[in-house]
Formats: structure tokens, C-alpha cells, sequence
């Protein structure tokens, strides 16, 4: 139980950030991105608001069944205590998210109209700015007339982090493998800024490495990927946390789409990897999780990937690409008969681009849908077969393109190729 324990926070401190880092990214915000450093941030956001929650229900208790002589103490005994908790509950909370907020390709408040899990945050704060000055009240540190009643100001307060608690939680869209069934709806109803149904695709197994002092060993585990996928997490765990393994994560093709050593660390010992394919690398087929370890051993492994699928749904893609001189940038989407997508596009920084829409109805055929020459373009499109369809955009062969792009409809994301 420690051992999964120790797995699933080590996993919540490190796949709960954004963690790409655009071209440009000031240094701060580089740095804010670090792992520790983004692991700080969240204990300090997690810590703080739970100072202030136990703050402010010690003190509505003390308030509430307290002398009147107590509900009058300042910054004296129990009460400067409590006070100071909330207070500096506040301030913990305060500087992780503002840690957090400035992380490299945190989502911001223009695209809220798009992105869900910037919608809830956006109610979050509000719930907890209520709650902040709440807090003030039952602290006695607002005008006196608006600090009568305080144990109502405090359970009001407490209420209102704890709903920003819930808020927060479901916004990271949280799963606990081995709580869920092996396969699920996903229980946000699709929170996931798609507009479509989404869920998780779970594969447990359990395979033993078995070294000898010749050599260690190696064993698979397969895992089949659907073409709805766009996003594979692999939790590997093992008892001994001074036995490295390698883990790597297959694709179809045998390219190795992720790879991670964990273990035999005399500073920090581990007995856990994990690996991760996002939706630019996913492709359906047979994929497989390699592990070795080089060590004669005996060792128990558990293999716990979960894999996200998306019905095809209302989704918003939206992106500023740079097309290096004689290049070219692709999107390519998976669409069955009759999905869509309303497409508009400009040029930021270079000259005009040619452009076109079209499908791969196998791999030696190219059918061009749409095409032209400019700088800028918008437009509807309905798709015919099942297929691959792909808005393409090529440079010029003596300069850079810089263009951002949005694209709107009913698709699901195969590939995005930026060279």
C-alpha cells in the first residue's frame, strides 16, 4: 500500500502541470517549469489551503461554543494561533498558485471560451475570493459592522474552500488506477473541452523479470490502441526499491515513443516509472511496455496503462506555428462521413503560403480537396469516406513562416507535423 501510495503522488506531482515550453519562454518561467520547482509550487498550494480550511473550522468552533470572553481575544493563546494559520494559509496558498499560473504553456484566461478546465478554475477562484474575504470577517480584521456573527462568516468561509477544493479537483480530471473498473465512462461527462464523450481504457498486468548472474531480463506487455486514442499513461511499479528497470514505451511502427530508468538510486531510491504517449504520437494498433533490468533478480512488476479515448465531438484546436524556410506544417485528422471542421488561418511574420485540404484514402493516394496562395483563409469543410484529412501549409524556399490557425468542428486529432 506505501508502495502504490508513494506511485500515485509521485504521479501527482509531476503529470498535473503543462510542462511544455514554447520558443521565446523567458527564463523565470522556464525555471518555474522545473519539476521540483512545480512540485513546490503544488505542495505549497495544497498545504496552504489546508491551513486555511482547519483554521477557519477551529475557529467557528471556538467562536461558536466559546466564552465571551475568548470570542474577544486577538492575537493572544489559541486564537493567535488559529488567526495565523488562516492568515498564513493565505499567503502559502497565494504564492503556489502564482508559481503555478506562470508555468511555462499555462492555459490563460483568452481561452476560456474553449478550454473547460480553464472555465472551472475561473469559477474556482471566484468561490475562493468569497471565501478570502469571508475570511477577513471572521477574523475580525474587516469594519466592525460587517464582522457581526462571525462563526456564520467562518462556516460560510470554510464552505466556500471547500467547494474551491472540489472545484480544483475536478479540473486536473483525476483517475486512481485500480479504483476505477478496467474500462469506464469518463465520470466528468466530458470536461475535457471537447464537447464529446471521453473515456479510460484501463490494462493491468503483472510479469515477473527473472535475471541470472549472466544477464538480466526482458519482458513485454502488450496493450491494443484504438483509433479513437489520444493518450497513453503507463504506471510501472515493483517492490524493490534497489533494483533499477528500464521501461519503454513501443509503438506499432517499433519506434520507441517513451523511455524511463528508474531505481538503484543511492540518493533518492524509487520503485516506480512512468511513461506517456500524447495524442501527437498515439496511432491505433498493437503497442507494447518493454521492460529490463540488467540484474539477476526475481522480481514481481505491475503494468497499469491507461489509455484515453475520444468519441468524436466538438473539439477546438488553436496554435501559432513557425515553417522554416522550404517546409511545411500539417494538421491531420481522423473523420468518418459527414464530420466537419470550420477552419481559420493568417500570417503572422513572412510572405504568402500555398495552402490546401486534403485526404490519404490510402498511402499511395493524395486527393486535394481545396487549394490557393495567400497570406490568410477561413472556410467550411464536410468530410466524405472514412479517412485521414489534413489542412497543409507550405513556405517558401528563401523564408520563415510564422501562422497561427484555429480549427473548430467534429474530428479527432491523428497528427500535427510542424518541420
Amino acid at each position: 500500500m506505501a508502495d502504490m501510495s508513494g506511485a500515485l503522488l509521485d504521479r501527482l506531482l509531476t503529470f498535473l502541470h503543462h510542462g511544455d515550453a514554447p520558443e521565446g519562454t523567458s527564463q523565470l518561467r522556464l525555471w518555474l517549469g522545473e519539476t521540483w520547482v512545480h512540485q513546490s509550487a503544488v505542495i505549497l498550494h495544497a498545504v496552504g489551503a489546508l491551513l486555511v480550511a482547519g483554521g477557519l473550522i477551529a475557529i467557528m468552533v471556538m467562536r461558536w461554543w466559546g466564552t465571551a470572553e475568548l470570542s474577544v481575544l486577538r492575537w493572544k493563546g489559541r486564537d493567535r494561533w488559529v488567526r495565523s494559520a488562516v492568515l498564513g494559509g493565505w499567503a502559502l496558498n497565494g504564492v503556489g498558485g502564482l508559481m503555478r499560473l506562470f508555468e511555462p504553456d499555462h492555459p490563460g484566461l483568452t481561452m476560456i471560451g474553449d478550454v473547460a478546465w480553464v472555465q472551472v478554475l475561473f469559477i474556482k477562484h471566484i468561490a475562493l475570493i468569497g471565501a478570502l474575504w469571508l475570511s477577513l470577517l471572521a477574523l475580525d480584521l474587516g469594519p466592525r459592522r460587517w464582522t457581526a456573527d462571525p462563526p456564520q462568516k467562518a462556516f460560510f468561509a470554510v464552505v466556500l474552500v471547500l467547494l474551491s477544493a472540489v472545484l480544483g479537483g475536478m479540473s486536473t480530471g483525476l483517475v486512481i488506477p485500480g479504483v476505477m473498473d478496467d474500462e469506464m465512462d469518463d465520470p466528468l461527462g466530458g470536461l475535457d473541452g471537447s464537447g464529446g464523450a471521453e473515456r479510460y481504457v484501463w490494462t493491468n498486468a503483472s510479469v515477473t523479470l527473472t535475471g541470472t548472474p549472466l544477464g538480466g531480463d526482458t519482458q513485454e506487455v502488450p496493450l491494443q490502441v484504438s483509433a479513437l486514442a489520444s493518450e497513453i499513461l503507463v504506471v510501472v511499479t515493483w517492490t524493490n526499491d534497489r533494483l533499477a528497470v528500464t521501461g519503454r514505451l513501443v509503438d506499432p511502427s517499433g519506434e520507441v515513443a517513451d523511455e524511463r530508468t528508474r531505481g538503484d538510486d543511492p540518493i533518492r531510491p524509487t520503485n516506480s516509472l512512468e511513461l506517456a504517449a500524447l495524442a501527437d504520437q498515439v496511432v491505433p494498433g498493437q503497442w507494447k511496455v518493454v521492460l529490463t533490468t540488467e540484474r539477476a533478480v526475481q522480481e514481481s512488476v505491475s503494468v497499469s496503462a491507461r489509455v484515453t479515448e475520444s468519441g468524436s465531438g466538438l473539439r477546438v484546436l488553436e496554435d501559432t506555428i513557425t515553417i522554416t524556410a522550404g517546409n511545411f506544417g500539417e494538421l491531420n485528422f481522423y473523420m468518418d462521413e459527414g464530420d466537419w471542421f470550420n477552419h481559420t488561418w493568417h500570417v503572422e511574420e513572412g510572405p504568402a503560403v500555398d495552402w490546401d485540404i486534403h485526404s490519404h484514402p490510402d498511402a499511395a493516394t493524395v486527393n486535394v480537396h481545396e487549394e490557393g496562395n495567400g497570406k490568410s483563409g477561413s472556410g467550411n469543410f464536410t468530410a466524405g469516406p472514412d479517412g485521414i484529412y489534413s489542412i497543409l501549409w507550405i513556405a517558401p524556399d528563401n523564408e520563415d513562416v510564422t501562422l497561427h490557425y484555429r480549427v473548430a468542428g467534429v474530428y479527432r486529432v491523428h497528427s500535427i507535423i510542424v518541420r
